[in-house]
């Protein structure tokens, strides 16, 4: 058992703790002595809670105490049972949606919900702003395969602070867009994979 991924373990007063930043989850647990507040600062998202009570001495708490704070952080709904190590973290820019999502599912694994995404194709059919930035969000939201279609060109009306910049005018939309898909991120296909059949 661990903390769900991306809490963290504030110290809002000598007898008080908040474990999480977001208002929306967050936890405060008050009335606690300065070797429980240690104790709980000693937490992360990695650290395995099944120590908690072994680490508990270390910081003049007792064992019984220790078993009751692990108890609050379960009723809480801040632990998940699968260790970290066992789980790779999402290194792409989905990475904030994978740590909201961890807070959100039972199993706290919101990186697996992220990874999924890679098996995923989308198509986006006309690379105008609008086909753009939606290509641009897929590939960052870790979708693995973004198709881009469009047989245009840049115009100067294509132009603007997010997307295609005036240096690109001219050229074909699907190789910029493609470009500036690979820019934020790297391993994503632009192209069919071989034998790949649309639906």
């Amino acid at each position: 058992m661990r903390l769900r991924p991306g809490l963290r373990v504030l110290s809002r007063s000598a007898s008080e703790v908040q474990i999480g930043t977001d208002s929306r989850w967050a936890v405060r647990l008050g009335g606690l002595d300065p070797g429980e507040v240690r104790l709980l600062r000693l937490l992360d998202d990695d650290a395995e809670l099944d120590s908690l009570v072994d680490r508990a001495r270390a910081c003049g708490v007792s064992s019984p105490r220790a078993t009751e704070l692990l108890d609050a952080l379960q009723a809480a709904r801040l632990t998940c049972g699968s260790p970290a190590s066992s789980r790779p973290r999402v290194r792409t820019a989905a990475s904030a949606d994978a740590a909201v999502w961890s807070l959100l599912r039972d199993d706290g694994d919101g990186a697996a919900l992220v990874r999924a995404r890679a098996d995923r194709t989308v198509g986006v059919v006309g690379l105008g702003p609008l086909g753009l930035a939606t290509a641009v969000t897929l590939a960052a939201a870790g979708v693995g395969t973004v198709l881009l279609d469009d047989d245009g060109h840049v115009t100067s009306l294509d132009v603007g602070a997010a997307g295609y910049r005036l240096g690109d005018v001219g050229s074909s939309r699907v190789h910029v867009a493609s470009r500036l898909v690979h820019d934020v991120a790297p391993d994503v296909r632009t192209e069919p994979g071989a034998g790949t059949v649309p639906a």
